[in-house]
């Protein structure tokens, strides 16, 4: 399910489409729910404290690529 997640990112995110735009946008939300200075999907997942950010499919790719070396 992770590397689908993935996959469908890194297809739609490039794009300029309805899709990509608000995959762009969950992604500029989560990086400042979380507080990280640095691009989301380069970090750690880990570092993040996931009770104090929402749960959504975007937080759970980044899991994903976090714990699998993906950035």
């Amino acid at each position: 399910m992770g590397s689908q997640r993935f996959q469908y990112l890194v297809e739609h995110l490039w794009k300029d489409t309805p899709t990509s735009k608000l995959l762009r946008s969950n992604l500029e939300a989560l990086t400042l729910e979380a507080g990280i200075e640095v691009p989301l999907l380069k970090s750690d997942a880990n570092i993040a404290r996931p009770w104090l950010i929402t749960e959504s499919w975007i937080r759970e790719t980044w899991g994903f690529m976090s714990d699998n070396g993906i950035t």
